[in-house]
């Protein structure tokens, strides 16, 4: 059989079916090739996947020296797995940031006459509100504390204002209808602390936004005031001074950044999902155009 025929005296290659199946072949391939690259391999040798979004680093030399860098530990080792509870939780860890706060502080600040007091802090990070992390220790007696909660992420140079708080209510009447809905939730096995958002009036109430709970003025033991210092990974750690009303130190507090989202892999992500859109879109444009090619050609003969 000849290699071509010959049709209307014109010299023919393959049919124009044959055609069409081998450019609709070469579309498919390519828009194959385009959904299963990878981006560049990270400095250092570490490849990322399109898969991979946050990514959790823990400074030079860790992030605490006390006892609760176990939790950051845990965090570090498994920061596939905090991205895929934090969704659990419909938490958004695009922004999101884990802190642990420890602190302790003298409880004769609180300048009760009798029982211990009730404590609990109040975070004020600069430019995003009121925050209040949901515990309460009844009958505190100055051992150090440690809460590992949630938020949105703290920009260098951003200040903190760690306001430790007395309840006075006897009863804790408040903070036990609190509790009964923000209940400490698990991030690969650490028990996060969920974060309230609140106001705090003028007249000293706090007012619980989105809830019918305000908390009367409570008792102000010691307020430390910290700036986040620059850190190229965002991972850090901060010391403070508490100090009461009358400006006297009273206790020691850290607080630390210990998990955040990667903006370098979020940059990633989007950059690869929009090439592949467009490049897909491309592809099929294309394959459109020459569709309608091959039929005006076919209608021509």
């Amino acid at each position: 059989m000849p290699p071509f025929v010959l049709r209307n005296s014109t010299l023919c290659g393959p049919s124009d079916k044959a055609v069409k199946v081998s450019v609709w072949k070469r579309i498919i391939l390519s828009f194959l090739l385009l959904l299963t690259c990878q981006p560049p391999a990270q400095a250092g040798g570490r490849a990322t996947v399109f898969n991979v979004v946050i990514e959790m680093i823990v400074g030079a030399g860790g992030v605490f020296a006390a006892a609760h860098s176990a939790e950051a530990k845990a965090i570090y080792d498994q920061k596939a797995a905090v991205v895929d509870d934090l969704k659990e939780r419909k938490l958004n860890p695009r922004d999101g940031a884990i802190f642990q706060i420890y602190f302790s502080v003298d409880p004769h600040s609180a300048h009760r006459w009798f029982l211990s007091p009730n404590v609990y802090a109040l975070v004020q990070p600069e430019g995003q509100g009121d925050f209040i992390p949901a515990s309460i220790t009844k009958g505190y007696r100055g051992q150090p504390l440690s809460l590992t909660i949630y938020g949105r992420q703290i920009r260098p140079g951003g200040r903190i204002l760690v306001h430790i708080l007395d309840d006075k209510e006897f009863w804790n009447t408040t903070w036990n209808s609190l509790l009964q809905t923000e209940i400490p939730f698990p991030v690969v096995g650490v028990t996060v602390t969920p974060m309230v958002k609140v106001q705090w009036g003028a007249n000293g109430k706090i007012r619980v936004l989105n809830k019918d709970i305000t908390f009367q003025p409570p008792g102000r033991m010691a307020t430390a005031d910290i700036t986040v210092p620059s850190a190229s990974d965002g991972i850090w750690m901060a010391d403070g001074t508490l100090y009461d009303v009358e400006k006297k130190p009273v206790g020691k507090l850290q607080f630390g950044q210990i998990w955040r989202a990667d903006p370098r892999l979020l940059t990633e992500m989007s950059t690869l999902t929009w090439r592949i859109v467009f490049w897909g879109g491309l592809a099929i444009v294309l394959g459109l155009v020459f569709v309608w090619q091959f039929k005006r050609t076919d209608a021509k003969a």
